[in-house]
């Protein structure tokens, strides 16, 4: 499985729940996402792990607790694109296609 995003430039983004399983080989396809919503083009994503806080632009996290990818487009430190794994601890780094 690859998941595809329009290149997305509103608010907060809730792509839904899914129904992942890593072995089925399901991956997170997030290649085709700009990391800085104001410049124009495709600019590269950085993993940044599980847990942290954004810092900057173009950043990925997962949040284990409530079992959200999250994605920042900007500078804040809110995401604008969230994955919801319903309940599921699973996704990492190699589970994304930058």
């Amino acid at each position: 499985m690859a998941l595809r995003f329009p290149n997305h430039r509103r608010g907060p983004l809730l792509w839904g729940r899914l129904n992942f399983s890593r072995k089925q080989g399901d991956r997170v396809d997030l290649s085709e996402i700009g990391g800085d919503r104001d410049a124009s083009g495709v600019q590269e994503l950085l993993w940044v792990g599980r847990e942290p806080e954004f810092s900057g632009t173009g950043e990925v996290s997962f949040d284990s607790s409530r079992s959200l990818l999250k994605i920042n487009l900007d500078v804040d430190p809110a995401a604008e694109m969230r994955i919801d794994f319903d309940g599921q601890d699973v996704c990492g780094a190699r589970d994304l296609i930058f």
